[in-house]
């Protein structure tokens, strides 16, 4: 009877920290959006970078597919973490940022100054959002 008692009061305390990471990713992939939104509708900028042989426009769904998928793949390596150190966040911290310096050599095939920024600009705007956030929610 304990057990059943205890797992009633563990399990809103994971269901909040899961709603949480699903409203970070959410917001960071928002946030993607409207920077994407921005560059390209308000600023007619053309986020393109070399592929192979040839430019690939970036367009709103890869901004949200991307963002949504690195967004729930570093909160899930959050959890991970959090269940292997007790400096799961810190730890954490520092692979996302090593993850979003390492991102930044992505846009040097931009195909113009302007989109290199603009898809700098979107890397940040994911990193920034995604970090903060899940610092925050902890």
């Amino acid at each position: 009877m304990a057990d059943l008692a205890d797992a009633s009061i563990d399990t809103p305390a994971r269901t909040r920290s899961l709603t949480g990471d699903l409203a970070v990713a959410a917001a960071a992939t928002a946030a993607a959006l409207v920077t994407w939104l921005l560059w390209t509708q308000a600023g007619g900028v053309e986020l393109a970078a070399q592929s192979g042989g040839g430019n690939q426009t970036i367009g709103a769904a890869a901004v949200v597919v991307s963002a949504a998928f690195i967004s729930l793949l570093g909160l899930g390596l959050l959890r991970l973490l959090e269940t292997r150190s007790r400096n799961g966040l810190r730890i954490w911290t520092w692979v996302a940022a090593g993850v979003l310096l390492f991102s930044l050599a992505g846009p040097l095939g931009a195909t113009t100054t302007s989109a290199g920024i603009g898809l700098v600009s979107l890397h940040v705007v994911v990193g920034v959002a995604l970090t903060l956030g899940a610092r925050v929610r902890r």
